[in-house]
C-alpha cells in the first residue's frame, strides 16, 4: 500500500519540502511514496501566491517521481477560502480538509500530514479533521528547526551540517479504529450547532458567490478603497461599487432597521465580525 504526503500550505513553503525530505528518507525502506496533496486556499487573494508558485516549482522541479495534486479549499458552494475569520469560514475549513482527507484515506493510502508553515487556526482544524479519520497507520506531523533556517526563505532542504538541528515530530492523536465508519460525522457539519448564533455566517449565507469574496477581503482589509478592492480582485472599480451597493441593500433587510449611509461600511463590518 503506497504512502501519501498532505501538507496544509502558508507562507513558508520550505517547512513542506524538508518534511517531505525526511519522511521519504526515514520510509525508505517501507511502503513508497506515490505522491504529494498540498491543501490551501484561494492563493491570490489570501497572500500565499508566491510561495503557492514556488512551491510548485519546487515540487516539480526535485520531485518528478512523485505525483503532485493541490486542493484549493472552498466554501460547500464553491466560494474561495480567504483565512479563517469566522464560525463560517472556519467550519468551511474543516469540512473541506475533512473532505480531501477522507477521500484518500478512503482510497487506501496511508497518510503522512504536515501542518507546519501555516497559520496556527488552520493546523489546528486540519489537525482534528486528521483525528476523525486517521487509523493506526497514518500520522500528524510538526517540523521543529533552528531559528536560523526558518528565517531563511527559499530554503527548500536542510543545508548540510544541519540535519541533527531540524527535528520531524509525529502529534499524538487518537487514531480511529479500522472498520468503525459509524464513527466518522457526516458533512458539511452545521455550524449552527456548534454556536449560539453567527451573525456574519448568516448574512454571508444570503450573498452571492462573488459578493462573498468582496466581503471577505473587505473584512480583511476594512478601509481599502473601492478603487483598491477592484485592483486586488481584478474588477473594474464600478463593478466593485456595484457589487457593494448591493450588499449594502442587503444588509439593511438583513438588520431590518434604518442605515445611515454615512455608516453602512461600518454596520456592515459590525455584522461580519459578530458585532452586531
Amino acid at each position: 500500500m503506497a504512502q501519501l504526503f498532505v501538507a496544509t500550505l502558508g507562507q513558508h513553503p520550505e517547512a513542506i519540502t524538508v518534511a517531505l525530505d525526511i519522511l521519504k528518507t526515514r520510509f525508505q525502506h517501507d511502503e513508497p511514496f506515490a505522491g504529494v496533496a498540498i491543501l490551501h486556499t484561494e492563493p491570490s487573494i489570501s497572500g500565499i501566491a508566491p510561495a503557492f508558485e514556488a512551491l510548485k516549482r519546487i515540487l516539480h522541479k526535485d520531485y518528478r517521481d512523485l505525483e503532485i495534486y493541490f486542493h484549493e479549499l472552498c466554501f460547500v458552494d464553491g466560494a474561495p477560502l480567504i483565512d479563517i475569520t469566522d464560525q463560517g469560514s472556519a467550519t468551511a475549513y474543516f469540512n473541506a480538509v475533512y473532505s480531501v482527507l477522507r477521500h484518500y484515506h478512503d482510497t487506501g493510502y496511508t497518510l503522512q500530514m504536515l501542518v507546519s508553515g501555516g497559520r496556527k487556526a488552520m493546523s489546528i482544524y486540519a489537525t482534528l479533521a486528521a483525528s476523525l479519520i486517521f487509523d493506526q497507520r497514518d500520522r500528524v506531523w510538526v517540523v521543529l528547526s533552528p531559528p536560523e533556517l526558518i528565517s531563511q526563505r527559499g530554503v527548500y532542504h536542510i543545508p548540510h551540517g544541519m540535519q541533527d538541528q531540524v527535528h520531524l515530530v509525529a502529534l499524538p492523536i487518537r487514531p480511529q479504529f479500522t472498520g468503525h465508519e459509524h464513527f466518522r460525522p457526516p458533512l458539511p457539519i452545521d455550524a449552527s450547532q456548534l454556536v449560539e448564533r453567527d451573525i456574519g455566517a448568516e448574512f454571508m449565507h444570503i450573498l452571492s458567490k462573488q459578493e462573498r469574496v468582496l466581503a471577505e477581503l473587505l473584512k480583511q482589509h476594512p478601509y481599502l478603497t473601492a478603487a483598491t478592492l477592484a485592483f486586488m480582485l481584478f474588477k473594474d472599480k464600478r463593478t466593485i461599487e456595484n457589487q457593494l451597493r448591493h450588499i449594502y441593500n442587503k444588509m439593511v433587510g438583513f438588520v431590518e432597521y434604518p442605515v445611515p449611509a454615512a455608516h453602512k461600511r461600518q454596520v456592515l463590518l459590525d455584522i461580519l465580525n459578530n458585532r452586531s
